[in-house]
């Protein structure tokens, strides 16, 4: 991959990650959902205690799981192998009513189709600052 093919494909991860904040804000599950391979895996056993396999599951997991009210993505780095695989880390402030929590997200990617697409997530949760009621 040349210079300017990498840049391209760094800035088309640099959006996946926004859009996944994004549509975890509005709550759009099966568009979030979407963003993952059919085979995809959400691994949140640190913080939840078990993986969910395949879109339908990781469906479920969305529907149910605690409602946050903002994620928001900073650091991002990205590795790749090939021209159809990467390995993208990012830190995710994510507040909820109570508490603020620093989640490490290592996104194992996978090109479908000429899009970016999760085949695995895994996310640990890094720091915690509770709020005042």
């Amino acid at each position: 991959m040349n210079a300017d093919q990498e840049l391209g494909e760094r800035m088309a991860i640099l959006e996946l990650t926004a859009r996944y904040a994004d549509t975890a804000d509005h709550k759009d599950w099966k568009a979030l959902t979407s963003m993952y391979t059919p085979n995809g895996v959400f691994e949140g056993g640190s913080v939840y205690g078990r993986a969910w396999r395949g879109q339908e599951e990781i469906l479920d997991f969305y529907e149910h799981a605690p409602l946050a009210t903002g994620h928001h993505p900073t650091g991002v780095y990205t590795v790749f192998d090939g021209d159809d695989r990467a390995l993208t880390r990012l830190k995710m402030l994510v507040l909820f009513k109570s508490a603020i929590f620093t989640v490490d997200y290592v996104l194992q990617l996978a090109k479908v189709s000429g899009d970016w697409k999760i085949a695995h997530l895994e996310i640990a949760v890094v720091g915690r600052t509770d709020l005042p009621r």
